[in-house]
């Protein structure tokens, strides 16, 4: 969810939409990854005291907030793929 003001920029500059994701700070902003058969772009990055996990956006307000809890924290097979 977004949680950073109203504007919800990444680190690239954007604003948050599904589609990205913050990665570990490994991989350069842009990266495609494949998680669970949906692919997903590098556009943020994810907390200095997690940097290790991927972080997926949801959307907005509060559905996807509690998407998100629902999902929880998973471990997943991730494939680089660009």
């Amino acid at each position: 969810s977004c949680h950073t003001g109203k504007s919800c920029l990444m680190a690239n500059g954007k604003k948050a939409q599904v589609g990205y994701i913050a990665c570990p700070r490994k991989y350069k902003l842009g990266r495609k990854v494949r998680i669970a058969g949906k692919v997903y772009e590098c556009g943020d990055r994810t907390a200095k005291f997690v940097d290790g996990r991927f972080d997926i956006f949801l959307g907005y307000g509060i559905e996807a907030y509690h998407l998100a809890i629902s999902n929880g924290i998973k471990k997943l097979n991730i494939e680089v793929i660009l």
